[in-house]
């Protein structure tokens, strides 16, 4: 029992010693053209929604002023006053709270952020 223990002990430190002296291995992994993991096999993304991402991109929104909690919330964006339904740069806004503005661009939704928050 005993020479088995050292024979097993000498074992485990000749293979962790003979680990160390590799190089360690350096993996590279790119998901571009891959499919997104968390977005159903059903669904699939299409042109339109990513052509609307890269256009709410090139897009500038200024979130200036956020009134919440009212009956009729608003926000000042590009210095225009919006309440829920209205819309600037052809986005509509869905809603406005503490978090800032969500709205909808084509299709994609996305929020504003004061600033300072994310």
């Amino acid at each position: 029992m005993k020479r088995s223990c050292a024979v097993l002990a000498a074992f485990l430190l000749a293979t962790a010693c003979a680990g160390a002296a590799e190089a360690p291995l350096e993996v590279h992994y790119s998901g571009a053209g891959q499919r997104d993991p968390f977005m159903s096999p059903a669904q699939k993304a299409s042109p339109e929604k990513e052509d609307a991402k890269e256009e709410i991109s090139n897009l500038t929104f200024a979130l200036e002023g956020l009134i919440w909690e009212s009956d009729h919330p608003q926000a000042i964006i590009n210095g225009k006053i919006l309440e829920v339904g209205g819309g600037v740069q052809g986005a509509e806004v869905l809603d406005i709270d503490e978090n800032g503005v969500k709205m909808r661009y084509k299709g994609q939704e996305f929020i504003l952020h004061p600033k300072g928050k994310t």
